[in-house]
């Protein structure tokens, strides 16, 4: 519930209509099987995140800072990495928005 008020009051400031919706879940699985288009970010994936042109909704899945998993790679129909460098999980998660969000043209 914190998250969703940050996230709601950060839109309001921002005036977008539509607020971006933060939700944690049991698994990887469960998310990737939930979601339309997940975009697993990686610091190993060949794509960077901004070559990402086509705007659409995705959901970015931002993991753990020791890595994913093989299996959670797998379960990835995409991958993109956010640049050579280690950021925090919590970093990770507002670059990738921004890097989004301007591939969106918002």
């Amino acid at each position: 519930e914190r998250w969703n008020t940050i996230c709601r009051e950060a839109a309001m400031l921002a005036r977008r209509l539509r607020v971006p919706e933060v939700s944690a879940a049991s698994s990887v699985e469960a998310v990737i099987g939930a979601v339309d288009t997940a975009v697993l970010l990686s610091r190993d994936a060949s794509v960077r995140l901004a070559d990402l042109h086509e705007p659409r909704d995705v959901t970015l899945l931002v993991g753990p800072e020791g890595g994913w998993t093989g299996r959670e790679l797998e379960l990835a129909a995409e991958t993109a990495t956010l640049g050579p460098r280690n950021l925090r999980a919590e970093t990770a998660a507002l670059v990738g928005l921004a890097i989004a969000l301007s591939v969106r043209g918002e």
